[in-house]
């Protein structure tokens, strides 16, 4: 069955960069946008406007309107952090299928909630995560769950993980963790699996948030362990290290990275995924061009063929990554209760 079998139309919350990007892929699928909505109007009709959406989308007043007319089958969720949650279980209860930006919820509480309303209504739900989506990442999970592909590089040591972003100020509650440190962590979950422990963690939360940085440890069952750096202040390369016995494994530029470097007795080895994933996904190299958008499109079609399996949930939930999404939620919350303990007296107040 081919990837883009599964074509839907998706309605969007949001009008800010993440929106736009998507609304952008979703074109380059030839992908229907039925309808927008945003609490902030300006920037609604801007977007519309810039991105020549006038006379194809449905601009909407409010979110009771859009669930109410658009005929799109799920929602595409790209506002604030602090909406995810109550904007998701909206969807959920009037029969949509839900493609959240990270993360899914902002506490404990409302990830409960998630998962009542999700049990009472089932559907789809995913988080836009692309560190768990990447083709590469998946590439190189599987390799280390079987030792396969480069059984000359001997048994895994262990995996470093650096990552850094330069956005705008997170207008969230300590939003450089649950904005940005979704990725490296969601990196880590890609290749350790769920089950995955906070050993160590020393973070650096600075109250303007351009300051914030530090580092954690996390270890598997299996006793993989992962060490994280994550900076705002610092330009940090965005990489994934795997060391083995014999040699290493790079991937620079992740999340959106297409490929990655084995190093081997001196030599390095580049391995391009980019043709594979492209006719995996029946991607027209014409169109897609940059990793961003070809990693966006993964993304959305991973999402699509979830709704055509929407009736098992099990099946779903493994294109979706539901429960490694769980895992980076979980894992997050771990840090920032470490941080509750030991940190700033300011910082010592975490929802649970």
């Amino acid at each position: 069955m081919s990837r883009q079998d599964h074509a839907l139309s998706a309605a969007i919350i949001g009008a800010g960069e993440r929106a736009r990007n998507m609304i952008r892929v979703y074109r380059m699928l030839g992908r229907p946008v039925t309808g927008v909505f945003s609490r902030t109007r300006e920037k609604t009709y801007k977007m519309v406007e810039e991105l020549g959406l006038y006379g194809v989308t449905t601009v909407y007043e409010n979110l009771a309107n859009m669930l109410e007319h658009d005929v799109s089958p799920y929602i595409y969720i790209a506002s604030p952090n602090n909406t995810h949650a109550a904007f998701s279980m909206e969807a959920i209860f009037h029969g949509r299928h839900v493609f959240t930006e990270n993360l899914m919820a902002e506490n404990v509480r409302e990830l409960a909630s998630i998962e009542e309303a999700l049990r009472q209504e089932p559907r789809v739900f995913m988080e836009a995560n692309t560190a768990l989506s990447s083709p590469v990442l998946k590439r190189l999970q599987s390799y280390i769950n079987t030792g396969r592909d480069y059984p000359e590089l001997g048994a895994l040591g262990m995996l470093a993980i650096t990552y850094s972003s330069s956005r705008d100020k997170p207008k969230s509650e300590l939003g450089f963790l649950k904005s940005e440190g979704c990725y490296p962590i969601g990196a880590a979950v890609r290749l350790q699996g769920t089950r995955v422990e906070t050993v160590v963690s020393d973070m650096d939360l600075d109250p303007s948030w351009h300051d914030s940085r530090g580092a954690c440890t996390l270890s598997n069952d299996a006793g993989i362990k992962s060490c994280l750096s994550m900076s705002f202040a610092d330009k940090l390369p965005s990489n994934v290290v795997l060391s083995f016995k014999n040699g290493f494994i790079l991937v620079e530029d992740f999340p959106t990275a297409l490929h990655y470097d084995i190093f081997q007795g001196g030599v390095r080895t580049r391995v391009d995924l980019t043709q594979d994933i492209l006719r995996e996904y029946e991607l027209s190299p014409d169109i897609f061009k940059t990793p961003l958008d070809i990693s966006l499109a993964v993304s959305i079609l991973d999402f699509e063929a979830a709704v055509a399996a929407s009736q098992d949930r099990a099946v779903w939930q493994e294109y979706t990554n539901y429960r490694e999404s769980q895992a980076v939620f979980r894992l997050i919350y771990e840090i920032l209760a470490h941080i509750s303990v030991t940190a700033r007296p300011e910082m010592r107040t975490v929802q649970q």
